[in-house]
């Protein structure tokens, strides 16, 4: 439309200077043309004739548009048209006289007196055959007569513009409305595409340039789903995997912010994954040790590996942090991914396994050096006394007796570890068979530190899936060490029931209790809470270590707690046992 519009105005601009010369040229074809009639009937008249014949001529050419005039070759007015000769000045002074004298044509535009309007005069030199001038023939039209002329022609130009450029600008609508409402409809669908509903599609539109561009977009919009749905599937394949991973895994942006945290890495650092994205990395995760291992690998673009101690409850938490750099595809820093492994138990191990290695010297060691010593005594002293010698020689029996039951039960618990018992083998015992021999196995220690052992048992069997030997060592081992640690003079409970359909044994003793922190230790071979105590009352240390494993292979769980006046409670459970089919 602006288009059409700038033309219409550029051709208005162009043609308006020829219509009015055009209309100007016009008007003087048409004073020429009278000059030349009015030059054959004034010639008689200037000659001298009569005059008769003039006012007859200026009678027909009246015409109520032009003004004529006869003027003598001294400027005297013969004759006018609108105007008595007789009340006219003198014209040889007017410049369109002046000028025909010298050319034998002139014309001038100017105010007439007369009139009282702008004229635009013609003359003409009216010549004698001898070429001496015998006056003037003027003819005279008013200037508003050639301006409407000039305005008429205007308007016409301007009709037939106005009429073209309707005549275009409705067209142009026509056209572009055809070609705007599908453009205008793929624009709306590109928009809608952009904002993820993928499953529009553009309406057919014809097998134009539209139809065209509309048939690319349903081809656009079909690979975007399809790239989309593959991203998607990727995706959920990535989460799956982060999510299923015992790593802790983070990822950071070359900008330290965080941007992926599995479920692992919140569980290993105490954090909420959703809470730490997005957020600066010393933000989202304070731990100064872990950002000084990022920041490292961030500005050396090499990895890293770091060991971190982090505190916690019931102990701390170890961490092997390693850290690699990420790049783009041009070479540049993308950002950093930590890997988090959780080496609280594997170093948990390795001090276990030093102090088990040091623990078994020591208990080892202290039988063989005793019967060493001895050994070497009764050797060197050859006139020992009788008494003495068998005293010597009892103390090395007893020494060896306890080296055999060291090895014997690191055996034991060796075979245990190698080959645990799968969970309910064999048929199912009474276990109150097994708890009333400890307690006879017992008497004598309880009989020596004056203490009391009362049962609490339930009528029916409390059958579990353990050989008798198994269910009697377990029952044993925890009655002799409450027996051992009880105060004198005090009562050891033991209590047996079933609750929801598991068997529970508990006993409790009135002894000096085992710390919180030291519970979860009490179960490692030779560890002993009080050492010089626990040696004192023999044992080798091992038995807590077999008793778990034994409770753990028949499908029960051991757990100690809290017992009356500050002493300790060993709940032992197992489930109900059936016979095996």
């Amino acid at each position: 439309a602006a288009l059409i519009v700038a033309t219409g105005v550029l051709v208005f601009w162009l043609t308006e200077p020829a219509i009015s010369e055009g209309a100007e040229a016009s008007w003087d074809r048409f004073l020429r043309s009278k000059l030349e009639l009015l030059e054959s009937a004034a010639r008689p008249t200037l000659e001298g004739g009569e005059s008769s014949a003039l006012e007859k001529t200026f009678a027909g050419m009246d015409d109520n548009v032009a003004r004529y005039t006869v003027i003598a070759a001294d400027g005297t007015v013969l004759a006018d048209t609108h105007e008595s000769p007789s009340v006219m000045e003198n014209h040889a002074h007017r410049p369109e006289i002046l000028e025909a004298t010298r050319e034998g044509l002139g014309g001038a535009r100017r105010f007439s007196t007369t009139l009282s309007q702008d004229l635009r005069y013609r003359v003409r030199r009216v010549d004698r055959a001898d070429g001496t001038s015998l006056g003037f023939v003027r003819a005279a039209i008013a200037e508003s007569a050639v301006n409407k002329q000039r305005d008429s022609l205007r308007a016409a130009l301007l009709r037939g513009l106005a009429i073209a450029l309707g005549v275009g600008l409705a067209i142009s609508w026509f056209l572009s409305r055809r070609i705007a409402r599908p453009v205008r409809d793929l624009t709306q669908t590109a928009a809608r595409i952009a904002e993820g509903e993928l499953a529009l599609e553009p309406a057919p539109a014809g097998r134009d340039e539209i139809g065209q561009l509309a048939t690319a977009f349903r081809q656009m919009g079909a690979t975007l789903r399809e790239r989309l749905e593959q991203l998607e599937s990727e995706r959920r394949e990535l989460a799956g995997i982060l999510r299923s991973m015992v790593e802790g895994v983070i990822a950071v942006d070359d900008a330290q912010r965080t941007v992926l945290m599995n479920d692992a890495a919140g569980r290993i650092l105490a954090l909420d994954p959703a809470e730490v994205s997005g957020r600066p990395f010393h933000e989202g995760i304070p731990v100064r040790p872990v950002a000084q291992l990022l920041a490292r690998t961030l500005e050396s673009q090499t990895p890293g590996e770091s060991e971190v101690q982090l505190p916690g409850a019931p102990h701390d938490v170890v961490i092997q942090v390693q850290a690699a750099p990420l790049r783009r595809q041009d070479g540049e820093s993308a950002g950093a991914v930590l890997v988090l492994h959780d080496i609280t138990d594997l170093r948990r191990l390795e001090v276990v396994r030093r102090d088990f290695v040091a623990n078994a010297s020591h208990e080892l060691k202290t039988p063989v050096a005793a019967i060493r010593g001895l050994v070497e005594t009764i050797l060197d002293d050859r006139e020992m006394p009788e008494e003495t010698q068998r005293s010597f020689i009892e103390r090395i029996h007893a020494q060896a007796f306890r080296l055999g039951e060291l090895v014997e039960e690191l055996l034991a618990l060796s075979r245990l570890e190698a080959a645990p018992q799968p969970a309910g083998r064999g048929d199912p015992n009474d276990l109150r068979v097994a708890i009333r021999q400890a307690v006879e196995g017992t008497a004598p220690l309880a009989t020596e530190v004056q203490a009391t052992v009362e049962l609490d048992l339930p009528d029916q069997p409390a059958l579990v899936n353990g050989s008798p030997e198994s269910l009697l060592r377990i029952a044993g081992n925890i009655l002799e060490n409450a027996v051992k640690f009880t105060r004198e003079g005090t009562r050891v409970d033991v209590t047996l029931e079933e609750q929801d359909g598991r068997i529970v044994l508990e006993v409790s003793d009135r002894g000096p209790g085992i710390p919180r922190a030291e519970r979860a230790r009490v179960f490692e071979r030779f560890y002993r809470v009080d050492r010089g105590r626990s040696r004192d009352l023999g044992g080798t240390g091992l038995g807590l270590a077999i008793v778990k494993h034994l409770v753990l292979g028949l499908g029960g769980e051991i757990a100690i707690g809290d017992g009356p006046e500050g002493g300790t409670t060993v709940r032992v459970d197992f489930p109900v046992g059936a016979p095996r089919e």
